[in-house]
């Protein structure tokens, strides 16, 4: 499942609780406590369980709808699943978790920048794609090593 159908589907089962409590108070005095705990509980469970199944996973960029430009921090790759990359963006203290679907060919130019990177002794940068809802791969790259200072 792609990040906007784990949000429709906590979207949904918030309403759902929400729904399920407006009902509760609304028939307070019509239906007996115990047969509407017994019938709302499960349902409350349930409706929990999705929530959190949903929202409590680390995918903080759930809403994102291009990639941040800047520095990747570290990455991981699950061979024909996804591939999960830490970014810190520029101008940002405080770093993402962004989850790609599989792609060949940005995980062999991830793995690529990565090792250029070790060998040049520069960090991974992201240049991310062009708006909203962008599909295009995004570009991993070494970042150019910095000039020495001139001699005096």
């Amino acid at each position: 499942m792609n990040s906007i159908t784990h949000l429709a589907i906590g979207f949904a089962a918030c309403a759902v609780m929400l729904g399920g409590y407006v009902l509760s108070t609304v028939t307070a005095g019509r239906v007996p406590a115990w047969l509407r705990a017994a019938v709302l509980a499960p349902v409350y469970i349930i409706m929990l369980w999705t929530c959190i199944t949903v929202y409590g996973r680390a995918i903080p960029s759930m809403l994102l709808l291009s990639l941040p430009a800047g520095e990747v921090i570290a990455s991981y790759l699950v061979d024909g699943e996804a591939i999960y990359v830490w970014v810190q963006p520029e101008g940002d203290s405080e770093p993402l978790t962004i989850v790609l679907p599989w792609s060949e060919k940005t995980a062999e130019a991830l793995t690529t920048a990565a090792a250029e990177g070790e060998r040049n002794g520069t960090d991974i940068s992201i240049e991310p794609g062009q708006g909203g809802f962008d599909d295009r791969e995004p570009k991993f790259y070494a970042a150019p090593q910095v000039a020495l200072p001139l001699k005096e």
